[in-house]
Order: C-alpha cells, then sequence, then structure tokens
C-alpha cells in the first residue's frame, strides 16, 4: 500500500519538476492533487536555488536612490543655494535581491506570444526549442531543463 501511494500512483520527484515549470497550457494543477502540487512547486524552487550555484549570474546593483533637496522660500536657482552634502549613491548589492524568486516572476508573466511559435501542427510545444530561444532571459530555468528534462524525448 505505502509503495503503490508513495511511488506508483505518483510522478517521481524529478518529473514533477518539468510538470510544474511546463508551458504545455496546461497547469500543472489540473492534474496533479494538492499535496503532489505543492511538492512540485518545492522541488522547483529548491532546483532553481541550486541551479543558482552552476549558473553565471549577472550580480544586480540596487538602484540609485534620489536625495530629496531642500526647498528654498526665495526664487534663486539651485546653484545659488548653499549645498547641503547628500551622501552619494553607493553600488552596494541589494540584499533583498533574490535571482530566484526574480525569474521565477518573469516566468509566470512571459507571455504566449514568446513562444507560440514553438508549438507544432498538433499543439505540442517544443519545450527544447523554446528553452534553447529563451535559454538568455530565463538562465536558471534553462539550466534545471537541462538537468531534469533531457530524458523526455526518450520517452516519448
Amino acid at each position: 500500500a505505502v509503495q503503490a501511494r508513495a511511488f506508483t500512483n505518483r510522478p517521481s520527484n524529478g518529473r514533477l519538476i518539468p510538470c510544474y515549470m511546463s508551458k504545455q497550457g496546461v497547469p500543472a494543477s489540473a492534474y496533479l492533487t494538492k499535496p503532489q502540487f505543492d511538492l512540485a512547486y518545492t522541488l522547483y524552487i529548491t532546483a532553481l536555488r541550486v541551479a543558482t550555484k552552476i549558473t553565471a549570474m549577472p550580480t544586480i546593483l540596487s538602484p540609485t536612490r534620489v536625495a530629496k533637496k531642500k526647498r528654498s522660500s526665495l526664487f534663486i536657482g539651485d546653484s545659488a543655494l548653499p549645498a547641503e552634502g547628500s551622501p552619494a549613491p553607493t553600488s552596494e548589492a541589494d540584499d533583498t535581491y533574490d535571482p530566484v524568486m526574480e525569474e521565477v516572476k518573469r516566468w509566470e508573466r512571459l507571455p504566449i506570444e514568446r513562444y507560440e511559435t514553438f508549438y507544432d501542427n498538433e499543439g505540442l510545444l517544443n519545450e527544447f526549442a523554446m528553452m534553447w530561444a529563451i535559454r538568455d532571459l530565463f538562465p536558471l530555468h534553462y539550466t534545471v531543463f537541462k538537468q531534469y528534462a533531457s530524458h523526455l524525448r526518450h520517452e516519448a
């Protein structure tokens, strides 16, 4: 009973990741149970986090903040006012930036126009061609796809 419930009647962990991140048109929530869907999301995020260690990611710097200037009640230009000594913006990396969640948000908002050309005559998405075409936009997803979906053609 445990064998059937835990292994036979559900996709493997390695299969849940491509199921969750697939753009085939049917969301994973439509064919996975709630516990399977939650596990798939956890495995998906974990795989993306592991991919950050092996994928060259650009360092994102925090946006520079504009220092507010004190307004004068006189009608004179700013150049005539004494300098206030506002601190220069620093180019330190933003500690709140999460490359995984940023890429996940972009992946979820990916418009169908970006990949509709990869559908064949039968309505199936050629995910291999799609991932190759958008590999520079989604380096973490491309890495995870290479790791977990490389066997799909052999099974088909």
